[in-house]
């Protein structure tokens, strides 16, 4: 379920099956005013991707995107929202960036990062990608069974 496009009648009925966000996190960066989009667009469409396999389970959240700066705010925050996602009913949260984050004590929340290592972005590369963080996330939930 794409939260962009949820209708609260539509949440209502699935709720109860939904126990799994998945976050997209990209930097952007403007270097001479030339914006480097390619990372951002990659890592929407394998958010997308992913959802599109595992559709009632996880609820794909908007990307948060950021610019280089003080890594320590960024990390603080991203683990506040963590937290937040725990505390607002769900139990696993699924990352997908371009670069390492931080991640949670698996006792307190468990959690994937899937960090795209992707040198070139073909649709081949995409696909792959995306096929091996559905197989992680499926993992984390054989994991606690």
């Amino acid at each position: 379920m794409l939260l962009s496009t949820l209708e609260l009648k539509d949440w209502k009925k699935v709720a109860p099956y939904v126990d799994t966000v998945c976050l997209p996190i990209y930097s952007i960066s403007n270097a001479n005013k030339q914006l480097n989009l390619q990372s951002a667009q990659a890592i929407e469409q394998i958010a997308t991707l992913l959802e599109k396999k595992i559709s009632g389970r996880l609820l794909l959240l908007p990307a948060i995107c950021y610019a280089e700066g003080e890594p320590s705010i960024f990390q603080q925050y991203l683990i506040h929202l963590m937290r937040e996602f725990l505390r607002i009913g769900f139990h696993y949260v699924v990352t997908i960036s371009d670069h390492p984050i931080p991640t949670m004590d698996p006792k307190e929340i468990e959690q994937i990062h899937c960090c795209m290592d992707l040198d070139r972005f073909t649709e081949e590369e995409i696909v792959r990608f995306a096929e091996r963080c559905f197989q992680q996330t499926l993992d984390l939930w054989v994991k606690n069974i």
